[in-house]
């Protein structure tokens, strides 16, 4: 709070493209209400020198799958499904729609993503329109995608409006504190909205932060 959103001037510029998934997700667990799912990729882009939605996408960085239901009338739960390394590297060759498709119908069956479960994150409306994120069980301890034995600790907080996307996130080695992703300063940063695309609806902007779990 009281610090200046972080728009570029040396962050990195990311786009975030999501689709509401067309099918119902199986509970797996016994619940049988997680059937809301969205599926995104998110990329690093080439800043746009002048005002505006723009850029180049330069590297597909990360898939997602996620599943929500209702945890109270005025908040939604969301699960966070990371992709398996194999299958996240065959979908970065394509790159495509239809590569989140396939996604969507090998995770529904299952073996296709990894359930992160201490980092549900709880939305909780505060307007009209608009939903205030935190971790559910606060901060997290995960193990590193890439060294599962280092474990990496992780805070959120989370703001969604019909237009914006505020995030101040950070994944900061457990051990050594040293700085994974997000913004050193704790500075927020944050997607703009745009136009879907013809191959996906999405929404994109500037990011601050960067590293890679």
């Amino acid at each position: 709070a009281g610090r200046a959103l972080a728009r570029g001037d040396g962050h990195e510029h990311i786009r975030v493209e999501v689709r509401l998934a067309a099918l119902p997700v199986p509970g797996g667990d016994g619940e049988d209400d997680w059937g809301r799912t969205l599926i995104a990729k998110y990329s690093y882009v080439e800043p746009q020198p002048a005002p505006g939605p723009g850029g180049g996408l330069i590297d597909v960085f990360r898939y997602r799958w996620y599943t929500l239901r209702e945890e109270r009338p005025d908040a939604v739960r969301m699960r966070i499904h990371r992709v398996l390394p194999a299958l996240e590297e065959e979908l970065r060759a394509e790159g495509s729609w239809l590569a989140l498709e396939k996604l969507h119908y090998l995770a529904a069956a299952g073996g296709a993503t990894e359930y992160l479960p201490t980092t549900d994150v709880i939305w909780t409306r505060v307007a009209p329109g608009t939903f205030q994120g935190d971790l559910a069980d606060g901060e997290v301890l995960v193990p590193s995608q890439r060294d599962a034995s280092r474990l990496l600790r992780v805070t959120d907080d989370l703001r969604v409006s019909p237009d914006f996307l505020y995030i101040n996130d950070r994944v900061e080695d457990a051990e050594t504190g040293a700085l994974f992703y997000g913004n050193a300063e704790g500075v927020p940063y944050e997607l703009a909205r745009m136009p879907s695309s013809g191959d996906g609806g999405g929404g994109g902007g500037d990011g601050g932060g960067g590293g890679r779990s």
